[in-house]
């Protein structure tokens, strides 16, 4: 049996491939190295997936995670990991290869992550060739939830919220001031606490003032990020992710507005990456 998983900050999907091919799904929460240690990796590890997947039936582990790149963040996962899966072959990858082997085939393209957090890179087909860095969510994040979240959070304190918006925040949600200061500047993982307002704004994505905030969201992801890659005016570029794939529309028609030719669009990058350890990844799936 193999499993396969993608996490990022919120939370991990995980697929078990049993030995007739059948696909059993879990979910944790993210595993993110730079908001979790070695014990609490391994904690969430033995709570959420050791009661479905004994680590004696497991052959492989294939681990696409945010934060996972190279060096000594990805070890905190693999020790987690290998605590309660000692003898499983264990292959670690970032989330951004995830999303290329899934979106992208063997095509050149760029390739975004917009979820929680928000990365890109230009993808030759086979590999990596460019990234423009992700600086995470107090630096960078544009595009992600976390950025839309800030961003929704500003014009409240701010007063820049008009009467509509503001009365159905305050009927809806009724945090105070300083429960809101207290979850950022106090409590764990505040990108998670600052990105639950996404929430918010996608339920009222029809005010104007609500999708103002995911296109200048938008916005900043593609000037940032997208635009500086090379010739990108002629490559598609793909994306997966809660966010992207939730405000999909905004996403096009900023793209449109830059001249920028949005491709695929999807929730997760899991079904290109079964097929892909499957050996049935022809460059078309999605």
């Amino acid at each position: 049996m193999i499993l396969i998983a993608d996490s990022g900050s919120t939370k991990t999907d995980w697929r078990l491939v049993d030995d007739e091919k059948k696909i059993h799904s879990f979910r944790s929460a993210g595993l993110n190295p730079y908001f979790l240690n070695i014990d609490e990796i391994a904690g969430i590890i033995e709570k959420d997936l050791l009661p479905f997947a004994k680590p004696e039936q497991i052959r492989s582990i294939y681990f696409y995670g945010a934060g996972c790149s190279p060096g000594d963040k990805r070890r905190i996962v693999s020790d987690g990991i290998k605590k309660n899966y000692p003898d499983a072959n264990l292959e670690m990858n970032d989330d951004l290869v995830a999303a290329c082997r899934a979106l992208s085939g063997k095509q050149k393209a760029i390739v975004c992550i917009l979820g929680t957090g928000s990365n890109s890179c230009l993808f030759d087909g086979n590999k990596m060739v460019d990234q423009v860095p992700s600086l995470g969510f107090i630096l960078g994040d544009e595009g992600s939830g976390t950025d839309i979240g800030k961003k929704f959070l500003r014009a409240y304190f701010y007063r820049e919220l008009n009467a509509e918006s503001l009365k159905l925040f305050e009927h809806e949600l009724k945090y105070t001031r300083e429960e809101i200061l207290h979850a950022v500047y106090k409590e764990p993982s505040p990108n998670r606490f600052i990105a639950s307002f996404s929430e918010f704004v996608f339920k009222h994505r029809t005010l104007p003032e609500m999708t103002g905030i995911v296109h200048e969201s938008f916005s900043g992801f593609f000037d940032r990020h997208v635009c500086k890659y090379h010739d990108y005016r002629n490559l598609e570029v793909h994306c997966t992710g809660s966010i992207g794939f939730h405000f999909e529309n905004i996403f096009r028609e900023v793209a449109g507005e830059k001249g920028i030719r949005a491709g695929k669009i999807t929730r997760s990058p899991m079904e290109g990456l079964i097929a892909f350890h499957l050996g049935k990844d022809d460059g078309s799936n999605s």
